[in-house]
């Protein structure tokens, strides 16, 4: 999780993505982030768990970055387009613990390493369609697979989940931009081309339809 930057009232856009995971998915829009960049939490298959042993090995610092169901997933391209920046070489946290991690994650790695890209994004992948880019950051050290200029297609496999970066722990931060720089370009809207919503009941389809500003869960084949 980092500092980066009512369904029926949602502006569109012209940016349509396809989702960059599989399988079921908890979707946030912290505080801090900007109403279009969301950080990504894949759920157990079967179980819609975070993490084995959940909130409780969490907050006594038992729980490690490879107990996170997130943990190595697969992230895969949500457009065609070409590399603009494949970045790689940055440490993955190993161990989760929040009473360090969460004022150093909100407050402290902000004003330190606010200039620096990779010190706040991780390991981390932009593409760029036709002046929209895509932003997917914290990705698992070694895993980038693509470098800038390489052109991509669709649910190609980029690299994987990890906790590099300013993480509180395995997830993947996704924001569409206008521009290619983190630092200075703008989140802008976008719709995702398909997925399912749970309400609590049952799912939902949704066909080109945007992400919800508040925790949800989806689902995408």
């Amino acid at each position: 999780m980092s500092r980066m930057d009512g369904m029926n009232a949602e502006p569109r856009s012209d940016a349509v993505i396809d989702f960059p995971i599989t399988g079921e998915c908890l979707v946030l829009n912290p505080p801090g982030h900007s109403r279009w960049a969301f950080d990504l939490l894949p759920l157990a298959p079967g179980s819609a768990a975070v993490a084995e042993g959940g909130w409780w090995r969490y907050l006594t610092c038992r729980l490690r970055s490879s107990d996170v169901s997130g943990w190595e997933r697969p992230v895969l391209t949500p457009l065609d387009g070409e590399v603009v920046v494949g970045h790689d070489g940055e440490p993955d946290r190993d161990r989760l613990i929040p009473w360090r991690d969460v004022p150093a994650g909100f407050l402290i790695r902000p004003l330190l390493l606010g200039k620096r890209i990779p010190a706040m994004a991780g390991n981390h992948v932009v593409l760029g369609a036709d002046g929209t880019y895509v932003l997917l950051a914290h990705l698992q050290q070694g895993s980038v697979r693509v470098a800038p200029g390489k052109a991509v297609r669709a649910r190609e496999t980029i690299g994987l989940i990890g906790s590099s970066g300013n993480a509180l722990g395995p997830h993947l931060h996704l924001q569409v931009m206008n521009g290619p720089d983190p630092l200075t370009a703008r989140p802008v809207p976008f719709v995702v081309r398909r997925y399912q919503l749970w309400d609590g009941r049952r799912w939902h389809e949704r066909n080109d339809s945007p992400l919800p500003a508040k925790s949800v869960r989806i689902r995408v084949d």
